[in-house]
């Protein structure tokens, strides 16, 4: 689950994880730690831009550890991909590759 507060931060259930398991003795408390004290930081904030291929999704997928990115245009948000989504782009493009060649070598085309 993530949510975006803006186009620059975002706050994810990693970033609770994270907190909990590396700070929760800075006098707050867990329960008391709000958002904005959590989310990640415009600075450490990775995205994807609308014209990266899904070979590219995917190589930054795997690079980073993610399984969702924020897509950003031009300093704004434009959407939310998922790797689960650019797998399944990646299995159509493959399908639809594989019928081609087929019809290609089978004289059809």
């Amino acid at each position: 689950m993530y949510i975006i507060l803006n186009a620059h931060r975002l706050f994810s259930e990693k970033d609770i994880v994270r907190r909990a398991l590396t700070e929760t003795n800075d006098g707050k408390g867990i329960g008391r730690i709000t958002a904005a004290d959590i989310m990640t930081p415009k600075s450490k904030l990775l995205s994807v831009s609308p014209t990266d291929s899904t070979w590219d999704l995917m190589k930054f997928f795997t690079d980073h550890h993610f399984r969702a990115a924020p897509v950003i245009s031009g300093n704004k948000l434009v959407g939310m991909v998922s790797v689960q989504a650019a797998a399944n782009q990646l299995v159509q493009d493959h399908r639809a590759e594989l019928v081609s060649l087929n019809s290609y070598i089978g004289g059809s085309y």
